[in-house]
């Protein structure tokens, strides 16, 4: 199948898409005026009206999503989705019942996610280093840090991990099936390259945090929002799988709240390197673990 011009289901036609595009295009709206309007408009004190507003938004984002995978069930490879992702979509636990119903679904219809793509760890666990290197040069480098205060909290691996975990299942759930899998598989249906789409899914990305502009100044907002928006799209775009850019972007929030959060940010920035070096160990030892298989069956 060509990357550029996924397959078009000729048998459900223009009313197949049409259907599709309309569930977009309500991700789309929560995304934009009604999660950021709500942001901008509704006052901090009392909470009651933020918190009901990003109920809204999660419960119908995650809701849209559901139906959108389910009405894309036999084409989910065009939009990067795989068994990886999905598994990692059902993990989202504050919509559980919403994920099981559409692995029930699926089931029901005898459809299946599409196997993970075989490179898929390599650019897992790239990105994670890409995430976690480009924060420290960000915050630590040129020192971006946008307002708030530090915690009295540590630096070190009992915050990060738990950190990415909660990412992947939070903003990576929420947000990498929306810029980095329907909207770009859609934009591909309409003859867009990947490389037109990898910089307009980054600015849209990035356009999709404008709520931290109330107190950050818009040059490191931009690159604080855009360059990521950038490198996740960039590891999606390779890997051909949202799975490696949930990763990516779970590494992203996390170091970055590692970083920005806990006591110290020369503690932080040590542990940062400790993982990346971990991380490089990892892919270095799976890499020699595939080379010795490989060798063991050309000898054979």
């Amino acid at each position: 199948m060509s990357t550029n011009n996924p397959s078009i289901p000729l048998a459900q036609g223009k009313k197949h898409t049409t259907i599709g595009l309309l569930l977009l295009a309500g991700l789309l709206f929560l995304r934009f005026p009604f999660l950021i309007g709500a942001d901008l408009i509704l006052p901090e004190q009392p909470t009651l009206p933020r918190t009901i507003s990003m109920f809204v938004f999660m419960i119908g984002t995650y809701l849209l999503t559901a139906v959108l995978i389910w009405w894309e069930r036999e084409h989910l490879r065009d939009f990067w989705i795989d068994l990886a992702a999905g598994i990692t979509f059902l993990l989202q636990l504050f919509c559980f019942p919403i994920g099981i119903v559409l692995f029930r679904a699926m089931r029901r219809h005898q459809a299946r996610f599409p196997s993970p793509p075989a490179n898929l760890w390599r650019w897992a666990l790239l990105g994670a280093v890409l995430a976690i290197v480009c924060n420290i040069f960000v915050i630590a480098g040129l020192g971006i840090e946008p307002p708030g205060e530090r915690g009295s909290q540590p630096a070190g691996f009992g915050f990060l991990l738990p950190a990415i975990i909660l990412q992947m299942t939070m903003a990576g759930v929420f947000e990498e099936p929306l810029f980095r899998g329907f909207l770009w598989g859609y934009l591909r249906r309409a003859h867009w390259q990947d490389s037109w789409i990898w910089p307009f899914q980054a600015l849209l990305f990035t356009l999709g945090h404008v709520y931290y502009l109330q107190t950050e100044a818009i040059g490191p907002w931009f690159l604080r929002i855009g360059l990521p928006a950038l490198l996740i799209g960039f590891v999606a775009w390779q890997a051909k799988s949202i799975f490696a850019s949930i990763v990516t972007h779970g590494f992203f929030n996390a170091s970055g709240d590692m970083l920005l959060h806990t006591r110290s940010l020369s503690e932080a920035v040590n542990v940062g390197w400790i993982a990346v070096m971990i991380i490089i160990a990892i892919f270095a030892g799976l890499s020699l673990v595939e080379w010795i298989r490989h060798e063991a069956q050309i000898t054979k």
